[in-house]
C-alpha cells in the first residue's frame, strides 16, 4: 500500500477529556397481524463508533503554530490505492490509551476548534475532537 503523506503515527499533546463509544444492534420490529406483541428479529451488532473529543492539539508553547499538526491529522483520513489491485481503501488505525487497546478503526471526522492565534493569524492552541469507526479485524 502506497502511504505517501500520511504520517504512521500520531499523538495528542494531551488525553482528550471525553472519550464516548457507542455499539448498535442491527433488530426489527415485525407487525403480526392479530396480535398486540410483534416478534423482536434481532440480527447482528455492528462495529463499535468511538469518539476523542476536547483534545487539546497545541498551547504550552509560546509561538508553536498548530497549523502542520492539524494538516497532518486530516492527512489520516486519505484514502489509499493498492497498487497491485487497484482498489482504494481508507486508511485503518489502532487506538490506544496508555496500554489500553481500543481496536482497529478508520477516522469519519475531525472537528477543530482553534482558540489562540499569532498575528499572522495561524493558530497556536487547538482543540480536536475526532470520530472514529471500527473495522472488522480482518
Amino acid at each position: 500500500m502506497s502511504a505517501e503523506g500520511i504520517p504512521s503515527e500520531w499523538y495528542f499533546i494531551t488525553s482528550p477529556q471525553e472519550v464516548s463509544w457507542s455499539k448498535d444492534s442491527v433488530t426489527k420490529e415485525v407487525a403480526t397481524y392479530g396480535t398486540n406483541n410483534p416478534y423482536l428479529n434481532y440480527g447482528t451488532t455492528k462495529l463499535r463508533s468511538l469518539t476523542l473529543g476536547n483534545a487539546m492539539v497545541e498551547g504550552f508553547s509560546d509561538a508553536k503554530q498548530v497549523e502542520d499538526n492539524v494538516v497532518q491529522l486530516e492527512a489520516c483520513m486519505r484514502m489509499i490505492i493498492e497498487e497491485g489491485s487497484g482498489y482504494a481503501a481508507p486508511f485503518c488505525w489502532k487506538i490506544y490509551a496508555g496500554s489500553k487497546s481500543y481496536g482497529t478503526f478508520i477516522i469519519t471526522n475531525v472537528s477543530v476548534r482553534e482558540t489562540l492565534r499569532d498575528m499572522d493569524g495561524k493558530a497556536t492552541r487547538a482543540f480536536v475532537d475526532v470520530d472514529f469507526q471500527e473495522v472488522a479485524p480482518y
